[in-house]
């Protein structure tokens, strides 16, 4: 591939910024992330449910192997209180880590093109017409084009659009890794190559396997990942997202940050679980703690800047697009710039994503309608009704085939 003349910046080192530099730079493009953590990203992550449009994306991006991409789950399973299985659906998904696609991007990068410890500051246009990034370090590069791809917290669109926040859902998604080895037989022999789900008293669990440490997909090697959205008032919320100093973090702690007390709240709660269910919550020794926040923007051009990923969407995780979007994001946005008319093209690509992003950030919200909901008119009662319903819980959740709802979105 002949190198372009063009170096493209970066902010986010995260998967949005990796999908966005692989992509660019597998057409030639000379690439610089820069990510604002100290540390590698990989353990940060959660459980993946692929499907058709993430694996074209991720092919553009240069991942393409699909067979060691995760663990194969070919039925759905729907657990009532008491452990009986009441509902299954046959729907074959492969369910990978957001750690092991985060690692496969990585080491495809050059040394020179990922700088951590870069917190970005400001955005400035130089004389000439380039981009300036500034970082809170001290340091400053210069650029022909900026990408923010820096998450549901991004520096980039506070810059751009200081107005825009996340907006809190009232509910908490507490998450685990349970080791298969640790999974009693029984118990495995429900749950292994299955996508499981139960409800719960304000809200629902879901769960399946993925590659174990060393992204290792041998049986007994593997990882079972677990999620678990619940409502909480606002007084119970803010406790559990407070550490021990005292700190509010409203998008989620730290796991090394979640205090003991919130830890035996989440286990105490579990009591409500079905048993084959509950015993994989309290097997769970460091649980991650994440508050469920969404955004979504009306703009994602700004002349020689754009807003890529959650940081130009941030749906809940129900529809399981966070990655998908991110990819998808990178790889539309790349043609773009690819095109000889690139100021139409950008304007095309702003539309499209746009349309993309909300259609997908109210489908979210309405898979999650029903979390909390005191149902208080009809309106409401109807559509939590709908997504309290099992069925639609097992179908519609992070489904393998998501065009089919977010057609739905395009078409209203």
């Amino acid at each position: 591939m002949k190198k372009k003349e063009e170096e493209i910046l970066i902010i986010g080192g995260s998967m949005a910024g990796l999908l966005a530099g692989m992509s660019l730079k597998n057409r030639g493009y000379e690439v610089k992330i820069f990510e604002r953590s100290t540390s590698s990203l990989e353990n940060r992550g959660a459980g993946i449910a692929t499907h058709d449009e993430l694996y074209e994306a991720l092919e553009f991006a240069g991942l393409s192997s699909k067979a060691s991409m995760g663990v194969v789950s070919d039925e759905r399973l729907f657990f009532s209180k008491n452990g009986d299985v009441t509902h299954r659906v046959a729907m074959p998904q492969t369910m990978t880590s957001w750690g092991l696609i985060y690692r496969f991007l990585k080491l495809k990068l050059s040394p020179g093109e990922y700088y951590p410890d870069h917190c970005l500051n400001n955005i400035l246009y130089s004389p000439d017409g380039k981009i300036i990034a500034k970082f809170t370090n001290g340091k400053t590069v210069q650029g022909d084009f900026l990408v923010g791809a820096d998450g549901s917290l991004s520096r980039v669109r506070q810059i751009l659009l200081p107005h825009i926040k996340p907006e809190h859902s009232g509910y908490i998604a507490w998450r685990g890794l349970v080791n298969e080895s640790d999974i009693p037989s029984s118990a495995l022999h429900k749950l292994a190559n299955k996508f499981s789900f139960a409800l719960t008293e304000g809200g629902h669990w879901l769960g399946y396997l993925v590659a174990g440490p060393n992204d290792d997909l041998a049986e007994g090697k593997r990882w079972y990942n677990w999620v678990w959205y619940q409502w909480e008032d606002t007084h119970s919320l803010e406790k559990i997202l407070t550490d021990k100093s005292g700190k509010y973090y409203p998008s989620g702690i730290p796991p090394n940050l979640i205090t003991e007390k919130s830890k035996n709240y989440m286990r105490k709660k579990a009591a409500q679980l079905p048993s084959i269910i509950r015993e994989l919550v309290t097997k769970t020794k460091v649980p991650f703690l994440q508050g469920i926040q969404d955004l979504c923007v009306n703009r994602l051009s700004f002349d020689k800047v754009v807003l890529i990923g959650d940081a130009a969407c941030t749906a809940r995780p129900h529809v399981g697009l966070g990655v998908s979007k991110a990819a998808s994001d990178a790889m539309t946005l790349t043609k773009a710039l690819l095109s000889p008319d690139r100021e139409e093209a950008l304007e095309r690509w702003q539309q499209s994503r746009l349309e993309f992003a909300k259609a997908v950030f109210q489908w979210s919200r309405d898979l999650g309608s029903y979390i909390g909901s005191q149902k208080k008119d009809k309106p409401t009662g109807f559509k939590a009704d709908y997504y309290d319903d099992p069925n639609t819980l097992i179908i519609q959740n992070a489904s393998n085939q998501p065009s089919h709802y977010i057609k739905y979105y395009l078409a209203r």
